[in-house]
């Protein structure tokens, strides 16, 4: 227990720390973590510089070169300060250093019903029940590479400590062979297996949770390129049909007719992930949006409709409507400053009356005008956006 409470500075922040952070929060607000890290980059690039050209340089070089320096680490400094405030990777209290598994599992008790004195305690039972990578096995974690046959945990477990926290810049190949970096997170860490988290998150949660600082535009575009190509599970529907058709063919069968039916088996039943199944179950919504998406004609066409007199008529397109908007000055008086597109996703009419649209829209042309110069309809497309 006595451990513990020595530890109690690293899991609670105190007023002082409270004050630092608004600064922090000002610092990244003006100019941005990805910005820092730039300053911090170039102030890393420098320091290379000057240990491999020492001998060569001048005296105004130098200087330059070490004011460089001087900017990287104090822009490293403000990254480090926000990384340590939001992600942790320091176990108080680890089990090689005395921790025992609690009678009554953590994720078991709800956070509002803890006790302030229970709170210490609770983060130390969390961080060792939920939060540690405790075994790699290749039936979960441990893979080949491509170009090593060593089995690797992919999680990237068992880290190395680290007694503060660091930015390190790791060179990136590009297909112009210009050099590139990106910068990875280092964070301070007394425990090899612990993943990162953000503390009050996790005692909130009360269950496994991950959290990753982008600190980089290179490290931003790998994590969306990550996602956006991530695989789906193979379809147990269509490996089904596939089975199934192929036991009964034989000798003299049609492969081409195999096929189709392989395909309209498939067609008729697909697979549900796990959310959507929930959704349906809970009766939730699985499409909403806050925009209406909503079609300009921009060739002449008109909305045909039926009149009182049981008469087919054509309707005003929202072309026609922008055309004559010169005869609502009166109502809005800034109605001529608008393009046309600008004017759709502002206004609309009903019932022959102009009004403002009450819900942001995004607003489809057809036909597609192209922006290249070279095209002999680009003046159709200046003529709409501009």
């Amino acid at each position: 227990m006595s451990q513990r409470k020595n530890n109690k500075a690293e899991i609670e922040k105190d007023a002082h720390h409270k004050t630092q952070n608004i600064f922090m929060k000002d610092c990244i607000k003006i100019n941005g973590l990805c910005k820092l890290t730039e300053v911090a980059l170039q102030g890393f690039l420098a320091s290379k510089y000057i240990d491999e050209n020492h001998t060569c340089l001048s005296m105004e070089e130098r200087k330059e070169l070490k004011d460089k320096v001087k900017e990287g680490k104090q822009a490293e400094s403000i990254v480090f300060q926000y990384v340590d405030f939001l992600m942790s990777t320091w176990n108080p209290c680890s089990p090689d250093e005395g921790w025992s598994k609690p009678d009554t599992h953590p994720c078991q008790k709800s956070y509002l019903n803890l006790k302030d004195d229970q709170k210490e305690n609770d983060y130390i039972d969390l961080l060792n029940s939920v939060q540690r990578h405790t075994k790699c096995s290749t039936k979960y974690c441990l893979t080949k590479g491509e170009s090593n046959s060593e089995l690797k945990c992919r999680f990237n477990f068992l880290f190395d400590d680290c007694g503060k926290t660091k930015i390190e810049f790791a060179q990136v190949h590009t297909k112009s062979g210009q050099p590139k970096y990106k910068a990875v997170n280092v964070t301070k860490r007394n425990d090899s297996r612990l993943n990162r988290h953000q503390p009050l998150q996790l005692q909130e949660w009360r269950a496994n949770c991950d959290i990753q600082i982008i600190v980089d535009y290179q490290a931003c575009l790998e994590y969306l390129v990550k996602y956006a190509s991530k695989s789906e599970k193979a379809s147990s529907v269509l490996n089904n049909a596939f089975t199934n058709v192929v036991q009964k063919l034989t000798d003299v069968s049609d492969i081409p007719s195999s096929f189709k039916q392989i395909m309209m088996k498939s067609v008729g039943q697909r697979d549900y992930s796990i959310q959507e199944v929930m959704h349906h179950l809970l009766s939730l919504k699985c499409v909403s949006s806050t925009y209406d998406v909503i079609t300009a004609s921009l060739d002449g066409s008109r909305r045909i409709q039926m009149a009182s007199n049981k008469e087919f008529r054509t309707a005003p397109s929202v072309l026609d409507i922008y055309a004559e908007r010169e005869k609502h000055l009166k109502t809005f008086p800034e109605i001529l400053k608008y393009n046309f597109m600008q004017f759709v996703s502002l206004f609309t009419q009903k019932s022959a009356k102009l009004q403002k649209r009450k819900c942001p829209v995004i607003v489809k042309t057809y036909p597609k005008y192209s922006s290249n110069l070279g095209v002999h309809i680009m003046g159709c497309f200046v003529n709409t956006n501009f």
